[in-house]
């Protein structure tokens, strides 16, 4: 139930209406490259050779940006970002001699936009079926009765044998240890069958490897009569054949989450997006993919009584105290004396202080966090020019610059600085933005602009770690570069 709650956030953020609608507008007049750009993609085809470049292009007219979004898998942090450092490619219904290729941030705290490149091989990618990413494939969900037999079965070789694999290997001796884990009990036999039989039949590859450690894979031999599955252990020295087989991972092939949603209550057919084909929609190409307005005032005990206190893009309102009272409270709290009341309430958001705050406050700071980092440098500032408040602090105590490199510095940064912003100011652990930048590998550019800024490369954290001391470890020249500019 933890991760459907984490998958209902996702359902709720990542790819919200307005993502979705512009999409399918530009779909319909045909023109990809808007929605691309509506789903937060970075085009790379300018560095492609001239013919490579011409095929990517009429490739790239079957794509649904919005929905190869909704199908990446996340990872699932309170953030639900998107898996970092991926590589995906785009394995197209009619073999064309192209790929599209789509690249993840390098860090789980980076930029949510995606890049599209293309490439004549998908060696090194993980392949994605078209059903995931195309607007005009007709590939349809795991059928819920087989969902049922399999996963009603006794052991994970049983529900392999249900699927239709065929377990080549003693499931004695190497298929215990997997078990009950949470990593191969995610993966749907029946999905994993399928997919994988009809990636077969247009890449050149009839065995696969699906890695659920450093050391163990799942390989898949795919013929015409079966599909074969046995354990293997990976061999030792520098460049073991191994690790040479096409690639998948569990995360690709797991249970279908919109129909466990729609199970348990949390999500409706028409919530999904209208493409999305594991469950058909009631509600044929509308969709409701919508954010829950948070509570807008709450009310919390006071020395008086309760009291309402009003809550708008992260800015908090006293209303059942005076201007002067306020002020009093400012000045009894820097001198560190105490307060109680909607004064506490006040300092802890202040403060970030996430689990001293009531669940409706929580609800509102989180829908903003969520909203700032699925919709990217254009939706905060969108959000500040509505009044949005620069001071806004994450639940580890982070600020906007903390997130910097998640956004567009150049369009970002000066605006915050110029609200004010501390741009040495510590999160929960010691953290400076600077760290946030080194930790993630921003770009150099943004390494130099906070330290032009005044960002100190020797602040050191809870761990006695400074920006400085974690940019020598990452072994990044560029990144390494930089510091001579500190």
């Amino acid at each position: 139930m933890s991760d459907l709650a984490a998958w209902e956030r996702i359902r709720r953020y990542a790819v919200p209406a307005s993502m979705i609608a512009a999409c399918a507008e530009a779909r319909e007049r045909g023109d990809w490259r808007a929605a691309c750009a509506a789903a937060r993609y970075d085009i790379a085809f300018d560095a492609l050779d001239d013919d490579l470049a011409g095929e990517a292009e009429k490739a790239a007219a079957d794509l649904a940006p919005d929905l190869l979004r909704w199908h990446l898998p996340r990872i699932l942090d309170g953030y639900h970002t998107l898996v970092r450092d991926r590589r995906y490619a785009l394995i197209p219904d009619e073999p064309s001699g192209v790929f599209l290729t789509v690249q993840t941030a390098r860090s789980r705290l980076g930029s949510q936009r995606l890049t599209l490149a293309a490439s004549r091989s998908c060696d090194g990618c993980l392949p994605v079926p078209a059903h995931q990413w195309s607007a005009t494939g007709d590939h349809l969900g795991v059928p819920g009765n087989d969902r049922l037999r399999v996963q009603n079965a006794p052991t994970l070789a049983a529900a392999f044998g249900e699927a239709g694999l065929v377990v080549t290997d003693d499931p004695e001796e190497h298929w215990p240890r997997y078990e009950n884990g949470p990593v191969m009990s995610a993966v749907d036999p029946v999905r994993l069958a399928r997919d994988v039989r009809w990636l077969s039949s247009r890449c050149d590859s009839t065995t696969w490897a699906l890695w659920v450690d450093a050391w163990w894979f799942l390989r898949l031999d795919v013929t015409d009569a079966r599909i074969g599955v046995s354990w293997q252990s990976c061999g030792l020295g520098r460049n073991p054949p191994e690790r040479l087989l096409p690639r998948l991972e569990p995360d690709q092939f797991r249970y279908s989450l919109d129909h466990d949603l729609i199970a348990r209550g949390l999500l409706t057919p028409d919530d999904l997006h209208p493409l999305a084909r594991d469950i058909p929609s009631t509600s044929g190409p509308a969709v409701r993919v919508v954010e829950a307005a948070p509570a807008d005032t709450v009310r919390v005990p006071c020395q008086e009584g309760d009291h309402e206190v009003g809550v708008r893009l992260g800015c908090l309102e006293l209303c059942a105290h005076t201007p002067a009272e306020q002020q009093r409270e400012r000045t009894l709290r820097a001198l560190r004396g105490e307060v109680t009341g909607c004064f506490a309430l006040d300092q802890a958001w202040s403060d970030g202080a996430h689990d001293l705050l009531p669940p409706e406050l929580q609800r509102h700071r989180d829908d903003l966090w969520q909203r700032m980092i699925h919709g990217g440098t254009g939706v905060v500032l969108s959000l500040l020019d509505e009044g949005l408040d620069p001071q806004l602090k994450d639940p580890h105590g982070r600020t906007l610059l903390h997130w910097i490199v998640a956004f567009d510095p150049a369009m970002l940064l000066p605006r915050l600085i110029a609200a004010g912003l501390d741009v040495n100011a510590r999160d929960r652990d010691g953290n400076t933005p600077l760290h946030y930048a080194v930790d993630n590998r921003g770009p150099a550019a943004l390494l130099v602009a906070l330290a032009e800024a005044g960002a100190d490369p020797d602040a050191v954290n809870s761990e006695e770690m400074s920006p400085r001391d974690h940019l020598a470890t990452l072994g990044d020249a560029e990144l390494e570069n930089s510091i001579d500019r500190f």
